[in-house]
């Protein structure tokens, strides 16, 4: 399953501003790939939304909580609020809202 996690931080906080925050997340990006085999995650793709303080990972997970703790034990959750969703292509919705058992009401 695919999940899309939002991470937001302050400026305080921010990698790009905090000598012990950048020093932590040079740390932690080698790292990711031997945490995710441990909770059977991949990182599919990370963005920087510049010049906002919001980061998007996308991950393949066999369930939320898996995400969750690659996310907790990668360290992203000690400077960053983070917002975890599971997420589907559109086609997938589309074929999902099909089955859905009453028509839309507009």
């Amino acid at each position: 399953m695919e999940y899309v996690a939002l991470l937001r931080h302050g400026v305080e906080s921010c990698p790009a501003a905090n000598g012990r925050v950048n020093e932590r997340v040079h740390e932690m990006v080698p790292k990711m790939e031997e945490i995710g085999r441990k909770h059977q995650v991949a990182l599919r793709s990370s963005h920087v939304l510049s010049p906002t303080h919001l980061g998007v990972l996308v991950l393949d997970a066999p369930n939320i909580e898996a995400a969750r703790n690659f996310l907790e034990e990668g360290g992203v959750t000690q400077w960053n609020d983070v917002e975890l969703y599971p997420s589907m292509s559109l086609q997938e919705r589309m074929e999902t809202s099909d089955r859905m058992a009453l028509p839309p009401i507009w």
